[in-house]
């Protein structure tokens, strides 16, 4: 069930029922609180999952939340306005979000006031493009209150992505700025509350997923929403008519449980975590890299070869090498014109990286013919001059990604 994001959705007499117990805070600042379960998981997601899901919280109803802070479950500051927010959004509250954002409107309406002062710390706690951002960075901008804060004392109020922000706005606005009367027009709904959007669907059913065989074989629990909105091979397995569908199992005999471990990370934070064996924190090895390439390949996962590619990309413009040991590998799992193996032969011939290994005879069993021919094409097509650090970083990445026929990444040209 989707936590309420909307104000005619209210609880019915069977929601105050059973009590638990929110603990709130830590050492002698900790305070508990008493709220009707019903209540609490019809508006919160997160209390939903931790109260009716299979922990340890739904069997004694009781909850800890020892990082946030009791004052948050009172009011009416402007931070702690901008605390209840982003408690909201940590939580899953969305209701709470929307109530809060019409609190400040009319705060700010009644007493035309900015809270710019907290722009730092919303800015720390929030991501970009979040409604709250938005709407503070557009009011201060629409009602010239920016300007008017563009003086000595009020300066550092602003981070530098803020005033970015700032200045988006500015340029775009009109002359005339936004009175206590226009204000009192803005569809606030529209434009800065949180609603459904099929998110929360995603975390629900949980699916198996075993990967490798005998004693190295891994079983991985995923949502059976997450991955099947990245993967198409999962989604059609997990949706179709097939045994696996029924199951809500996959077994992928063939795989490395050590690769999925690294897609399993990816799938939930979107960024790759450093091998056990990495030289440089935060760093993936080349065989890795390529691994995972192939292995979205297989399963359909574009936006992951995507971050492979530009993994790869950024790894070579850190180290300046070259990965040519990964060329048997990449050309023995990849087809004729793939984007990794156009990605690497292009590196490889127009940085003269070949010209440097081929003068060294223990370099050249890592060439098959075919990845031979590939260079050679390159290598009699490049430009005299060529590519140094500066011609990589400009690399159009989105020329070696995975999308759709006509489709490009946004900041492509």
């Amino acid at each position: 069930m989707a936590p309420a994001s909307t104000a005619d959705k209210v609880p019915t007499r069977q929601t105050f029922d059973t009590m638990v117990r929110i603990k709130v805070g830590e050492g002698d600042k900790e305070r508990t609180f008493e709220i009707h379960k019903g209540v609490l998981i019809m508006y919160s997601g997160y209390f939903e999952r931790s109260l009716q899901g299979p922990f340890m919280e739904a069997k004694t109803g009781e909850v800890t939340l020892a990082t946030e802070d009791p004052e948050v479950f009172d009011i009416i500051h402007w931070r702690t306005l901008c605390k209840v927010w982003i408690f909201g959004d940590a939580h899953d509250v969305p209701l709470l979000q929307n109530h809060t954002i019409g609190t400040l409107m009319q705060k700010i309406i009644d007493e035309w006031e900015m809270p710019s002062i907290e722009l730092h710390f919303v800015y720390s706690n929030t991501t970009e493009g979040a409604p709250l951002r938005r709407f503070l960075i557009d009011i201060i901008a629409k009602t010239g209150h920016a300007k008017m804060h563009l003086t000595p004392a009020y300066v550092p109020r602003y981070s530098l992505e803020a005033m970015t922000d700032v200045l988006r706005i500015v340029w775009a606005t009109d002359a005339v700025y936004l009175g206590q009367a226009d204000m009192r027009k803005i569809d606030v709904c529209q434009h800065y509350h949180v609603h459904e959007k099929g998110v929360i669907a995603m975390f629900d059913t949980m699916v198996s997923i075993k990967v490798g065989v005998g004693h190295k074989q891994r079983c991985f629990q995923l949502h059976k929403g997450i991955v099947c909105f990245y993967s198409g091979y999962f989604e059609r397995a997990f949706n179709g008519a097939f045994a696996e569908a029924k199951a809500g199992a996959v077994t992928l005999d063939t795989e490395d449980p050590d690769v999925f471990e690294h897609f399993q990370f990816w799938l939930y934070n979107r960024r790759f975590i450093s091998d056990a064996t990495a030289n440089e924190p935060n760093q993936l090895r080349w065989a890795t890299l390529c691994k995972l390439w192939i292995f979205g390949d297989a399963h359909d996962v574009p936006l992951l070869q995507n971050s492979a590619v530009d993994a790869i990309i950024r790894k070579i413009e850190q180290y300046w090498t070259v990965p040519s040991r990964q060329l048997p590998f990449v050309y023995a799992n990849t087809t004729k014109g793939t984007p990794l193996r156009r990605l690497l032969i292009d590196i490889l011939g127009k940085t003269s990286s070949a010209k440097v290994a081929l003068q060294d005879e223990d370099h050249l069993d890592r060439y098959t013919k075919e990845s031979m021919t590939d260079l050679l094409r390159v290598v009699w097509h490049a430009e005299p001059t060529r590519w140094g650090h500066g011609d990589l970083r400009n690399l159009n990445k989105c020329f070696y990604h995975v999308h759709e026929d006509g489709v490009w990444c946004p900041d492509t040209k």
